[in-house]
């Protein structure tokens, strides 16, 4: 879990910069490309933690 805060951290932070000078479509792209990069898609989140299960709840 923490792999996965540090990563939407590091995306949001990436996310901020880049939202300044896009809009539309280009923004959307943008958007789309830095989550992917980071893996915190939801179908990159599913995916990690179903190879990687939190234990013990």
């Amino acid at each position: 879990m923490l792999d996965i805060a540090h990563d939407t951290v590091r995306a949001w932070k990436q996310l901020r910069g880049t939202a300044t000078g896009a809009s539309g479509e280009v923004l959307h792209a943008d958007i789309a490309r830095i989550l992917w990069e980071h893996r915190v898609l939801p179908t990159q989140l599913c995916e990690r933690l179903r190879r990687d299960p939190i234990r013990g709840f």
